[in-house]
């Protein structure tokens, strides 16, 4: 057998890039779609979840998530309970014009007397 002795830094280049190789074996690149939510608004919940050596970015309503699959599962596990549909709450103001109405003319009542015997009354 004929051994070819090769530099130190092209040993340890190969096994940076076998190392390389192994890794992106290992982790896959996924985008998901988000249905009710936006990027802005979900990934800093679900960075704590990515591995280290994982990555997480996206835009308007798509992820753009890097890491294993065991991790990925996992995000999308929590990224359903995130996304989920908002729920609607409505609202109802009711104004009682009549009330208002009463209470401003009770408040308005009496009698004012102008000179000889000239006299105006507000009922109340």
């Amino acid at each position: 057998m004929n051994w070819i002795r090769l530099p130190g830094a092209v040993c340890i280049a190969m096994v940076g890039l076998s190392a390389a190789i192994a890794m992106a074996q290992q982790s896959v690149l996924e985008v998901i779609t988000l249905r009710y939510r936006t990027a802005d608004q979900v990934i800093p919940l679900l960075e704590p979840f990515v591995d280290r050596d994982g990555s997480i970015n996206g835009m308007q309503n798509q992820l753009i998530i890097r890491t294993s699959p065991a991790n990925l599962a996992e995000i999308r596990k929590i990224l359903d309970q995130v996304d989920a549909r908002p729920r609607q709450l409505l609202i109802t103001v009711r104004q009682d014009v009549d009330l208002a109405t009463a209470q401003r003319e009770a408040e308005v009542s009496g009698r004012v007397s102008v000179g000889n015997g000239a006299s105006v009354n507000v009922p109340g």
